[in-house]
């Protein structure tokens, strides 16, 4: 018997969520390495509420950019290269920004 078309869409929607979970956990420890402060001390700790527009602005952008490397994928390895390759763009564009405007 061959497998209906909904459940092999599900079971791709399922992986591509998971690594999108993952990416974005990466993300997350990545981006917290990078910036120059500890954004958890500051939102949770401190209740900072710029630290936590800027850090969900930063999620929300690396979303926007996974949610486009998986509509634009044509498997799960190019999907998880280009989400590598946001990940470090995001980071890079962080650091640039950061260093032109603290110079």
């Amino acid at each position: 018997m061959e497998t209906p078309d909904i459940l092999i869409a599900i079971g791709n929607f399922a992986l591509y969520f998971g690594i999108s979970l993952v990416f974005l956990m990466l993300f997350k420890f990545v981006y917290t390495i990078v910036t120059p402060h500890d954004e958890w001390t500051l939102i949770k700790d401190q209740q900072n509420v710029a630290a936590s527009i800027g850090f969900g602005g930063a999620i929300i952008g690396f979303a926007i950019a996974l949610a486009s490397a998986a509509s634009n994928s044509v498997s799960l390895l190019d999907f998880a290269t280009w989400g590598v390759i946001a990940l470090i763009a995001q980071c890079l564009a962080f650091a640039v920004v950061s260093l032109y405007f603290h110079a």
